[in-house]
């Protein structure tokens, strides 16, 4: 079989070996990223897995400082499976603060540890993996588009190069 198909596999091995270190710089940019926004949504499945859920209250909302201003994290209590109440500050504040006293909040908390509990929403299980992901996919996206284009263009000059023959 003779003919630009015939030429294709040498085309695309000049065209790797023409640009290979530059075509490498997305990949290696992307991928730790994505490897790191993959293990946090493994985690967040685990999580939900194996923790309790249950409802809980938020009671207050504590001021958190740091040098350029000052967050606000949900003070919650919530009940476990034994009755036991248990008060947690949530890990993570906002600016402004995400629910107003007496909200009812959906909780997970480590049935062995249930004071490392947390509230539950997409935005403080989800919003981090989603942006590391989303961080990574893009050079590694730009990266197989123009490695598409190059290819495509190097076989369209194959193809006429054959054809003028």
């Amino acid at each position: 079989m003779d003919g630009p198909q015939e030429n294709r596999s040498p085309a695309l091995r000049t065209l790797f070996k023409g640009l290979s270190p530059f075509l490498l710089i997305p990949f290696v940019v992307g991928a730790p990223f994505l490897l790191i926004g993959l293990s946090q949504v493994y985690g967040v499945v685990q999580l939900e897995r194996s923790w309790v859920s249950t409802r809980g209250t938020v009671v207050d909302n504590m001021t958190v400082a740091f040098a350029s201003g000052a967050s606000y994290a949900p003070v919650v209590d919530f009940r476990t499976m034994e009755g036991e109440t248990v008060r947690f500050t949530d890990s993570t504040g906002t600016i402004p603060p995400d629910y107003e006293i007496g909200a009812e909040v959906k909780v997970l908390y480590d049935p062995d540890d249930v004071h490392s509990a947390q509230v539950v929403s997409w935005k403080r299980l989800w919003l981090g993996p989603t942006l590391l992901i989303c961080v990574g996919l893009l050079p590694i996206l730009v990266g197989v588009v123009v490695i598409w284009v190059a290819g495509r263009k190097l076989s369209s000059s194959r193809r006429l190069g054959y054809r003028l023959r």
